[in-house]
């Protein structure tokens, strides 16, 4: 079982500057998700102090550890398109509901794999990272950062509670 240390070991790995901690090691808690609901998962959740969750791949994903390729994201999950999410105000109304078992994308690589995405966290869909779209070689070059997959509002007072829920 793969725990934190590792994906910090990570992180520390991507710094510029050896002494300097990198964006996502000063503000950022991190949690490794290994399935959801028995499927494979290999994610990792991002806790912001301010509630925010950033779902990004976990560096023990399959894309990742096999150095595919990725061709394409695809938001669209049967008659529900991600992309179509639309967020208003302060509290992020009109955000499309998720529980942790909801897919966010597929990943399709260039050996015809594909891989699910899911929430991992129940909350607000803030928004989903369309840059994927054209650059979807970010998930792999930039995945802390600007390959992060979607942004998730858990609602006020469960955010603690689904972090210490994770490991």
């Amino acid at each position: 079982m793969v725990d934190a240390v590792d994906f910090e070991s990570v992180l520390r790995s991507k710094r510029i500057l050896n002494d300097l901690p990198t964006v996502t090691e000063r503000y950022f808690d991190g949690r490794y998700v290994k399935e959801i609901q028995g499927k494979l998962a290999e994610e990792y959740v991002l806790f912001h102090s301010n509630r925010i969750c950033v779902i990004t791949l976990a560096p023990m994903h399959p894309i990742l550890t096999e150095k595919k390729t990725v061709t394409s994201v695809d938001f669209k999950i049967g008659e529900v398109s991600r992309l179509q999410n639309q967020v208003s105000g302060k509290w992020k109304r009109g955000g499309q509901q998720l529980k942790q078992h909801s897919q966010l994308c597929e990943i399709h690589c260039n050996d015809n794999s594909v891989y699910a995405v899911y929430s991992c966290v129940y909350g607000r869909l803030v928004e989903v990272n369309e840059n994927l779209l054209e650059k979807p070689h970010l998930l792999t070059e930039k995945t802390w950062s600007e390959g992060y997959i979607a942004i998730v509002l858990p609602p006020l007072g469960s955010s603690d509670v689904q972090k210490n829920a994770l490991k």
